[in-house]
């Protein structure tokens, strides 16, 4: 079979493409691929590597790569590694163009990764063999990577610790093959980016400098493509070594994981390639009705799709679709400003409060993925440009500006919702640290939003603890007398010492925040004595007696007794029982169901529950006795 290619393709020696037959054409393309498949590639390629048979290579290419295609395999064997140089073969002399769309069609055929890597290279010959309108090439051949990086799905990695979330790295099958795919994309545009940056020091005409512009723009956006999909989604921080007490280690002796490599070429590209990170920094905030307009758009396209609706107008749909991702700028943001990655090409005259404000969309867009690395990000790009600022250098009037409430609100809901013990204790030490920046007007607009809006005993506890932080700093230095005493500190009190069911409130559930209003009152009451009464505490008093006071101390009695007869029941249960195979029985404490509790656990329960009931009654006695104290005093002062 050998033999016929070669005497067939002798027939066919420096004769130009358009006097070959389609006879013989058919001829040879049988014969190729029988030999092919037989495993004998290595004949056709010995052949098409004569510079005499272009023609031949011109004629067939075409139909030649379907052949090619099916025999493609993720061995690296001798056969295949035959077939890719047929394929760069053919790229390198037929019609770039053509064959260019010839490859892209077999590529969408295949989802397999390992077999869509393999075309990597003969499409970036063709790509570069164009002599004009490469960038309309370029956005096609882009896209299509894109669309195809998408199929792969990567793990979840919540509930990991940062050990666990390593070893995932490391060991995952799906991330391995997103990091290969990353790495591969970012080689085949390697040469496209370089030749961008070294044609600015050349002299070109209008016509070049107008097709290197738009060549730019394509990469630019397949760059941030890369950004949203995956790299948003995977950590990029700079490694922490576990290191011994008193060792220390250089940062270039900490090696980088493969996407934070990744990452950090995707900048030097965006650098080397001269665009402007002072526009994309303000992308979003320049374009932010427009974004709003597409995630309306996309919600009607997913109701229009499940219960059928208005048609949204291509040309408004086509025009979305130009805008840059937002995650994919949200990271670049990140990646510039917290982890300082080609950071000198960022305006250094900005000051932290406007680049909070240009970043406040891509926080914002961060904190709205589920992926635990998205959060993360979002929380260290706002912890980074925070803690940047002074304490009380931000205006209350900024608040009345969408988007720094929700910075509150979105600290708040991972605080409470979030599986990771790492984002719970940041948003934490966020918090406080948010609240301070703010003028004293600020901070109680603020403390007020999220205290009325937080349906969680923790988080009020924290927010009580920041508001008796604050009185004690104004009754020390007289500053924000008007935001943190009189009527707008009753106000804040007042809301956290909302009893929602009165007396038969759970109290257990709410027991966090009850424990740091009744330290607060206790600490008001002796700081501030009702002669003095700078906080205006002493002219609520009454008010907090019988509406809070009161209130609770029979709530906590309800309680106990509650709780007390439960424990005697159980006590008899299991005395009954003695002997017998322990029933679990489903309990119920501060809103949390514990099912299928063996009866000693049961008992402890109830006795953990008792004592945080207790521990609450002494605390409050304590409160009562410190008020009837004052009280006397002022009496006999008087």
């Amino acid at each position: 079979m050998a033999d016929d290619l070669i005497k067939l393709a002798e027939e066919l020696r420096n004769v130009p493409e358009k006097d070959i037959g389609d006879e013989k054409k058919d001829i040879f393309l049988v014969t190729a691929k029988t030999l092919i498949e037989d495993g004998k590639s290595d004949d056709v390629k010995n052949l098409l590597s004569d510079n005499d048979f272009e023609g031949l290579i011109k004629c067939v290419g075409w139909d030649l790569v379907s052949i090619l295609s099916f025999q493609i395999t993720d061995k690296q064997d001798e056969n295949t590694n035959n077939i890719l140089d047929i394929l760069n073969r053919i790229a390198l002399v037929c019609n770039p163009k053509e064959i260019l769309l010839a490859l892209l069609e077999q590529v969408d055929k295949f989802l397999d990764n390992e077999h869509f890597r393999q075309y990597i290279n003969p499409i970036q010959t063709a790509l570069k063999r164009l002599p004009k309108h490469q960038s309309m090439s370029m956005s096609l051949v882009l896209s299509t990577f894109h669309a195809h990086f998408q199929t792969v799905r990567l793990p979840s990695s919540t509930d990991m610790n940062t050990t666990d979330q390593e070893l995932l790295q490391q060991q995952d099958k799906s991330l391995e093959t997103a990091a290969r795919s990353l790495t591969t994309f970012l080689d085949f545009i390697a040469p496209f980016v370089f030749e961008l940056h070294s044609s600015r020091e050349k002299e070109v005409s209008g016509e070049v400098k107008e097709e290197n512009e738009k060549m730019k723009v394509e990469i630019e956006k397949f760059l941030l493509k890369l950004l949203d999909y995956p790299l948003s989604q995977l950590d990029l921080a700079k490694p922490k070594p576990a290191l011994q007490e008193g060792e220390e280690v250089s940062d270039e002796e900490i090696s980088d994981n493969t996407f934070r490599c990744c990452a950090k070429q995707i900048m030097h590209y965006l650098r080397a390639m001269q665009c402007s990170y002072d526009r994309l920094i303000k992308y979003g905030k320049h374009n932010a009705w427009n974004y709003e307009k597409q995630a309306a758009d996309a919600e009607r396209d997913k109701k229009k799709t499940e219960e059928g609706g208005e048609e949204i107008d291509d040309n408004i749909k086509e025009q979305l679709n130009e805008l840059l991702p937002l995650l994919g700028i949200s990271c670049f943001a990140y990646l510039t400003i917290v982890e300082e990655m080609e950071e000198d090409y960022l305006p250094s005259i900005y000051s932290p409060l406007y680049l909070l404000e240009l970043s406040l969309m891509y926080i914002i867009s961060l904190f709205r993925r589920p992926e635990e690395s998205s959060i993360a990000k979002g929380i260290e790009l706002t912890f980074t440009l925070v803690n940047n600022m002074e304490d009380g250098s931000v205006s209350h009037e900024i608040l009345d500006k969408s988007g720094y409430l929700e910075i509150g609100g979105s600290m708040e809901r991972v605080m409470v919702n979030h599986p990771s013990r790492h984002l719970r204790q940041r948003a934490v030490q966020f918090l406080p640290m948010y609240i301070k920046k703010y003028d004293h007007h600020g901070r109680y607009k603020l403390l007020r939003h999220i205290l009325s809006r937080t349906r969680h005993a923790g988080v009020a506890g924290l927010l009580v603890g920041i508001i008796k932080d604050q009185v004690a700093e104004t009754l020390k230095s007289d500053e924000g007398t008007e935001w943190f005493t009189g009527i707008h500190l009753l106000d804040l009190l007042k809301i956290a010492m909302k009893l929602e069911k009165g007396p038969v409130s759970d109290l257990l559930e709410d027991s966090d925040k009850i424990m740091a209003v009744l330290n607060c009152l206790r600490f008001l009451i002796l700081r501030d004595p009702v002669t003095e009464n700078k906080s205006g505490i002493w002219s609520g008093l009454d008010s907090i007696e019988n509406n809070y006071i009161n209130v609770l101390e029979k709530g906590i009695e309800l309680s106990k007794s509650h709780f007390k007869q439960e424990l005697e029941n159980l006590l008899q249960d299991m005395k009954r029982n003695k002997g017998q195979n322990s029933t679990k029985v489903d309990v119920s404490v501060s809103g949390v169901a514990l099912p299928g509790l063996q009866p000693q656990q049961q008992l402890q329960v109830f006795k953990t529950a008792q004592h945080m009931l207790d521990m609450m009654a002494s605390v409050l006695a304590r409160l009562c006795e410190v008020i009837a104290e004052e009280k006397k005093k002022a009496a006999m002062s008087s």
